[in-house]
């Protein structure tokens, strides 16, 4: 089975505090766009946690998407992201990015570069993993970046 849009993520929940039991993970939120990258040849595609496509308005995001299902296809969730003055996250910058499309996101993206942090591998190849334990994942998505002399994102 290969995974195809839409697919939908699990959503980050707010809490009091952090449950502490074996076999939990927690990851920052970092207050960007939630996203799910295809990175498979052919399918491109980087999905809001709706559905919509936002490949057009982060053309540096697909860019990378495509070159990196050249070398190892793969579905990642994550977050997507635009530093601003300072180099601080700037969630309205990166509201305004997502409704630009064509030139004016290839402009944006060269002024402005988008991030993806992706905290998550579903599929990798040929195998959906999102049946294999969190930490499984965790380890082929670690394998997956840190393992390359090229670094994709």
């Amino acid at each position: 089975m290969v995974l195809t849009p839409p697919v939908e993520p699990m959503l980050a929940r707010p809490a009091e505090r952090l449950p502490r039991r074996p076999g939990l993970c927690h990851e920052a939120k970092w207050g960007g766009f939630r996203a799910v990258c295809f990175a498979v040849a052919g399918h491109l595609y980087l999905q809001t946690r709706r559905g919509s496509d936002l490949s057009g308005a982060f053309p540096e995001i697909a860019r990378a998407a495509g070159d990196l299902a050249a070398v190892e296809p793969c579905v990642l969730d994550g977050e997507l992201m635009v530093a601003g003055e300072q180099s601080r996250l700037d969630f309205e910058l990166l509201a305004a990015r997502a409704r630009r499309t064509g030139r004016r996101a290839a402009e944006s993206a060269a002024q402005t570069p988008a991030h993806f942090v992706a905290f998550d591998i579903l599929q990798l190849g040929e195998e959906v993993t999102m049946r294999l334990p969190h930490r499984r994942r965790r380890e082929l998505l670690e394998d997956l970046f840190c393992c390359r002399e090229t670094r994709w994102w």
